[in-house]
């Protein structure tokens, strides 16, 4: 699990430019992420969520689908929509 973390990491990393990602575990064997990225604004959460794996396929290629079996569940947001849920949540 910890070789598809990193590789999921650095996939995002080098295909999302200027993103930040976190990591939660989920499980022994599952973890889930928080994607932030400006990118995502004026993106459906459908098409966010596609944009996320495409990269990750694009970044690793045949080792893409291996890694992604540890993923649990993402949450994709542009910093300012988190920023405004840590706000509501107060």
């Amino acid at each position: 699990m910890e070789k598809a973390r990193k590789s999921i990491m650095k996939a995002l990393g080098d295909g999302l430019p200027g993103c930040e990602v976190t990591v939660e575990p989920f499980s022994s064997e599952k973890f889930a992420l928080t994607v932030l990225w400006d990118g995502f604004a004026d993106q459906s959460e459908l098409e966010r969520q596609h944009k996320v794996r495409e990269t990750v396929q694009a970044q690793l290629g045949a080792a893409a689908e291996e890694a992604l079996e540890h993923l649990a569940f993402v949450f994709v947001w542009t910093p300012k929509e988190k920023r405004q849920y840590d706000i509501d949540k107060l």
